[in-house]
């Protein structure tokens, strides 16, 4: 079963979850002052807890299409050792993101 828990992979300084299913890691979700968003995958979690997903090309694939049924832009990005990823906005503030969770749950105060 795909679980979201609260990530520290990328940055201290933004808040990050994962959402992954034993043994991988299928994406990352940031929330920072750009707003929140969600990318596939790329690397291993550094606690050696979870693993990014084999086939990411298939994955890659698969999220495009998903995105694409639902009218969300495909921003296709490089990590720092080439790996292909893709992003997408899910808020485009972080005032919208603040008063939300990442699966736009209303957050209580």
């Amino acid at each position: 079963m795909a679980i979201i828990e609260k990530s520290k992979k990328l940055s201290s300084e933004q808040e990050e979850y994962r959402i992954c299913s034993k043994p991988y890691i299928f994406y990352r979700v940031i929330v920072d002052q750009n707003g929140v968003r969600l990318m596939t995958a790329t690397a291993s979690e550094d606690t050696g807890e979870y693993r990014a997903y084999k086939d990411l090309k298939s994955l890659i694939s698969a999220t495009s299409q998903v995105f694409e049924d639902f009218g969300m832009e495909i921003i296709p990005k490089e990590d720092h050792a080439g790996r292909p990823y893709i992003e997408t906005t899910v808020y485009p503030d972080c005032e919208s993101a603040c008063k939300t969770d990442p699966l736009g749950w209303v957050m209580s105060e």
